[in-house]
């Protein structure tokens, strides 16, 4: 079972195939990249979006492994 992000991480590589995991650096790279601006990392169920906990579920094994972004374009 994986409970540490390390595990969690070679977890994705090696069981589900992954050839690339993003922080939130290399995520906020890209969408600037692509136009997009106040980007932010928030928390699970975080969001200006006032729906958010309808459209996002929750998982204590996803949540440790996800990194939560929002933007705007």
């Amino acid at each position: 079972m994986t409970e540490t992000k390390g595990e969690i991480l070679m977890s994705q590589v090696h069981n589900w195939g992954h050839k690339w995991n993003y922080d939130f650096d290399s995520i906020k790279h890209i969408l600037e990249l692509a136009g997009f601006k106040n980007i932010q990392r928030m928390k699970v169920r975080e969001s200006k979006l006032s729906d958010i906990k309808l459209l996002e579920s929750v998982s204590p094994r996803r949540t440790m492994e996800t990194c939560y972004v929002e933007a705007k374009k």
